[in-house]
């Protein structure tokens, strides 16, 4: 019996469906058995992949991580253990680019296990007036209250940036793949998150979205989160409910 030690997030969204599945009988039956540790969304964000790595089989990680567990040599390819054809069949029955965010260097080096996109976060009873629907809005809700928050801890920083990116038609390496963004869509950008992030609420700066979000189900100093990744609602139970929007 082959054992595998492995390491997922500690919420039900990345443990239950993967627990569930180590105590298949067709593992038993050709010789593998699984047991999953959980560690909570904060250590994905700021613990080296290459250590957790180093002490398990298999690991769940976000996207953003995938060039630095490629620059640690600390993953196998994905071709190399089900085949080119598997793969490409995933890809094709997977939701939107789901697969493809985990592609790098030629390869594919994790599955989805789930989807998440950034959504805006507001509280529609603090917010008068209109909720803002373009970046120059949100500047004004910015400067005018002041409890316009950014979500910039860990790798949520880069991950606005390319949001902003697009929605200023330029979506990142689309033209070239050498070339992230153009200097002039680049510094627009820099220049919004500069603006935004100089009034955002201290009280909130060193969050993960799962803080935001529950920080503005419980206080009234965060009125709207532009871009924050919309995970399962932890808040709505505890507080005020948050209002989540697509932004396109």
């Amino acid at each position: 019996m082959q054992h595998l030690k492995a390491l997922t997030r500690d919420h039900p969204r990345g443990y239950n469906a993967l627990a569930a599945a180590s105590r298949l009988p067709a593992l038993a039956e050709n010789g593998l058995s699984i047991t999953w540790d959980k560690q909570p969304l904060e250590g994905f964000e700021s613990h080296p992949i290459a250590d957790l790595c180093s002490r398990y089989d298999l690991v769940v990680l976000d996207h953003p991580h995938v060039g630095e567990a490629v620059a640690g040599d600390c993953l196998l390819p994905l071709e190399d253990v089900f085949g080119a054809d598997v793969i490409a069949q995933l890809e094709k029955n997977g939701i939107g680019p789901s697969l493809a965010s985990y592609r790098f260097a030629g390869a594919h080096w994790a599955l989805p296990l789930d989807a998440a996109t950034q959504v805006m976060a507001c509280r529609n009873d603090l917010i008068e007036g209109a909720v803002p629907a373009i970046w120059d809005e949100v500047a004004s809700l910015s400067a005018s209250t002041g409890k316009v928050a950014l979500s910039l801890a860990g790798p949520h920083a880069i991950l606005s940036f390319l949001s902003i990116a697009s929605a200023f038609g330029e979506p990142p390496a689309e033209a070239d793949p050498d070339i992230l963004v153009s200097a002039g869509t680049g510094r627009a950008v820099y220049d919004l998150m500069v603006d935004l992030a100089g009034r955002s609420p201290s009280s909130v700066r060193e969050n993960n979205p799962i803080g935001i979000l529950g920080h503005m189900a419980t206080h009234d100093d965060v009125i709207l989160c532009p871009l924050i990744y919309g995970y399962v609602n932890y808040s709505a139970p505890r507080g005020q409910r948050i209002c989540l929007r697509r932004r396109s």
